[in-house]
């Protein structure tokens, strides 16, 4: 909502000048940019806002589980059980499941995108 706002003044205020101004070239040389700042800001907001559908997580939640039970299984045909098996199984797979979940949330945990975020800040803080 704020960001819609924003650029509605900003189209707004470059429209009253290209109309004060009269200079096609300059309306010409400028707008286009503009509007394609503008669906950019808008594509990367559509972006953060797509999230993987419920039948994803429900998937990689049934593909943990049936690869828990069959390594179980297979280990049970065994003597003896290997501890470090299960824990490496286990640390493995919570690891794989909590780098999914980063990959979906960017803002949050190891892998983030705050550089880009700081590039964007820069860009604004040198247009003032």
């Amino acid at each position: 909502m704020r960001l819609s706002a924003i650029q509605q003044d900003i189209w707004a205020t470059l429209i009253r000048a290209f109309h004060q101004e009269k200079s096609l070239p300059l309306a010409q040389s400028i707008l286009p940019p503009t509007n394609e700042i503008f669906d950019l800001s808008t594509t990367r907001l559509l972006a953060a806002r797509q999230h993987p559908p419920l039948a994803v997580f429900a998937m990689l939640t049934t593909l943990i589980l049936m690869s828990a039970t069959l390594t179980d299984y297979n280990m049970s045909k065994s003597n003896r059980r290997s501890n470090l098996h299960q824990v490496g199984f286990a640390a493995i797979t919570s690891l794989l499941v909590y780098l999914i979940l980063d990959i979906k949330y960017p803002r949050l945990g190891w892998i983030t995108v705050e550089s880009f975020d700081q590039a964007m800040i820069d860009l604004r803080n040198s247009m003032d």
